[in-house]
């Protein structure tokens, strides 16, 4: 397998959306079948400024029929707003 480093080895599952709450919860937009699938990683790569870059999942759930997911290193929501965008690999 190549190193997570290498766009052409992750595949893009979905997108980071909009921060949720104020304790560093994201909303997550899944391109898997079914969306749920997403969650079942507890890890991801995140492309952040170009480079992929790994976070874990902490916690992960849904609202209002949205994926939420805590990811480790992000406590607030300034830090979940930088995320905002982000390709999911």
């Amino acid at each position: 397998m190549a190193m997570s480093g290498e766009s052409s080895s992750l595949i893009e599952l979905g997108v980071v959306g909009a921060p949720f709450g104020v304790r560093g919860w994201v909303k997550l937009r899944s391109f898997t079948d079914p969306p749920d699938r997403l969650l079942q990683h507890r890890s991801l790569q995140l492309r952040v400024g170009g480079s992929w870059v790994p976070y874990k999942v902490e916690a992960s759930g849904r609202s209002g029929g949205q994926l939420t997911a805590k990811l480790k290193g992000v406590n607030d929501r300034d830090q979940a707003g930088i995320l905002r965008g982000a390709q999911i690999g």
